[in-house]
């Protein structure tokens, strides 16, 4: 196990005296098993708080044993679970699937570990830091080379970025919407064969090495000075043991009597998922914390409005902007 692994798990290290071992099952939603594995190779990784052994099958060990840092074998889950018999297993149980979950539950006592698995992911080590860094520089690069010429559709525009993307070895993060004109008012609008015009809306993001980036670009708006003026402020607030709610609140009244159309949160934490937390609404009980990265995305959700969406990582001593172009 090299050392970037042994800090990720050792994030754990508080829940031992409440179980035995801990799984993580790739899957649906295998980012809890990506952060601890380092592979998307099918299986599961079991820790002990002493070692960690990753399990797949024999159509998938090459890969595994190739991108995961931990010793990794064939072996059946069954067979493991014994091992565990009458012990108390830490599973997440709002990702682990169902399935999965009922053998653990034959064989062993479980207790959920949900909320400590997304406190662990939302703190980024640097090596988690440097791939969303890279994710941003990709995306940007594929901006600046994508044609938004207003003979283009949503279509097209949004194929292009994502082929950009690909060529700089990344994939999308997410479905790339491309929005223009009254189709702004729509928050997860689908782009269609509609003629591109200005304003123009394109959000999208790039997946490098599994961490996420998350940005969207105006082009012509008539908001664009009402927007700059929420970042500013928000921007402001931007350190380590803010309250994210504070940021929500900063920008609804920042936007003043434009509030009322901003029908979203004002951002999310960004990481293996595109969606994690930290979430930054007025509802969010996160508090901002060294290493965290998230969206902030304001909007104004009306014919021809505008949204425009920057990454940022918080620092020891305040913020950076990971998309300050």
């Amino acid at each position: 196990m090299n050392n970037e692994y042994r800090a990720r798990l050792k994030k754990f290290h508080q829940l031992r005296e409440h179980v035995d071992a801990l799984l993580f099952f790739g899957g649906e939603q295998p980012s809890d098993y990506m952060y601890v594995s380092g592979t998307t190779a099918q299986g599961f990784l079991l820790y002990d708080f002493s070692r960690a052994r990753l399990y797949t099958n024999a159509m998938e060990i090459s890969r595994a044993r190739r991108s995961s840092p931990h010793h990794a074998e064939v072996r059946q889950l069954t067979d493991v679970l014994e091992e565990l018999r009458g012990k108390t297993v830490g599973v997440n149980y709002a990702t682990t699937p169902a399935q999965l979950f009922q053998l653990v539950q034959r064989r062993a006592k479980t207790k959920d570990i949900t909320n400590v698995t997304e406190a662990a992911r939302a703190c980024k080590t640097p090596q988690e830091v440097c791939h969303i860094r890279k994710a941003c520089n990709i995306s940007r690069q594929s901006f600046s080379h994508t044609d938004v010429r207003t003979t283009a559709t949503e279509l097209t525009i949004a194929a292009d970025i994502e082929c950009a993307m690909r060529r700089r070895g990344a994939d999308r993060a997410f479905p790339t919407i491309v929005a223009s004109g009254s189709n702004i008012q729509f928050p997860h609008h689908e782009p269609t064969l509609r003629r591109a015009r200005r304003p123009l809306l394109i959000d999208f993001g790039a997946r490098y090495h599994g961490y996420c980036s998350d940005i969207t670009r105006m082009i012509g708006s008539s908001y664009t000075s009402a927007i700059e003026k929420v970042f500013a402020a928000v921007e402001e607030l931007l350190a380590p043991n803010v309250r994210a709610a504070q940021l929500d609140a900063r920008a609804r009244d920042v936007l003043g009597h434009h509030a009322r159309h901003f029908v979203t949160s004002l951002g999310h934490g960004i990481g293996l998922d595109v969606h994690e937390r930290p979430w930054i609404s007025s509802q969010s009980t996160d508090v901002l914390k060294t290493g965290m990265t998230f969206t902030i995305e304001p909007g104004i959700y009306v014919p021809n409005g505008i949204r425009i969406e920057n990454d940022y990582l918080i620092t020891h001593t305040g913020f950076r902007n990971l998309t300050d172009w």
